[in-house]
């Protein structure tokens, strides 16, 4: 009895020094995708396409989005308490983002390329968003 026990102990204590590694499903960021972003067309169905297409997005904003090399974002439209929040990419090129005031969404990115982003927004409708860079 005294063996069984002494193994058991040896068991537990050479196991209470192991640290299971974190499961991390994201990727490092792509370098393309840091930087300043601005929307300049949308993919969708509206009054003017009866089937889905893409039309000239006009806006004053300066940019749109900036994703930020420590895995943060900051938008500049929006609910002023939701204007920043973290974000991962994944291998299957899910952009996974969380806002500051706790909303969670995830995206497509369709195509990268150092000035160019589409992402497909996942919803019930095809709905995307054309971006150009602004900046690094």
């Amino acid at each position: 009895m005294k063996k069984i026990f002494f193994l058991v102990s040896i068991f537990f204590i050479s196991c209470t020094g192991q640290i299971d590694p974190i499961i991390d499903d994201s990727f490092p960021i792509p370098p393309e995708l840091i930087g300043k972003w601005k929307i300049v067309e949308i993919y969708e169905t509206n009054g003017v396409c009866v089937y889905p297409c893409w039309r000239d997005y006009i806006s004053n904003n300066k940019y749109h989005v900036r994703f930020k090399e420590d895995n943060t974002y900051e938008t500049i439209d929006g609910d002023p308490t939701c204007l920043t929040g973290t974000y991962t990419v994944s291998k299957d090129n899910l952009l996974k983002y969380s806002s500051s005031c706790g909303g969670e969404q995830e995206v497509y990115i369709e195509l990268l390329q150092n000035d160019s982003l589409i992402i497909d927004l996942k919803i019930f409708e095809p709905h995307k968003l054309k971006y150009v860079k602004i900046s690094e």
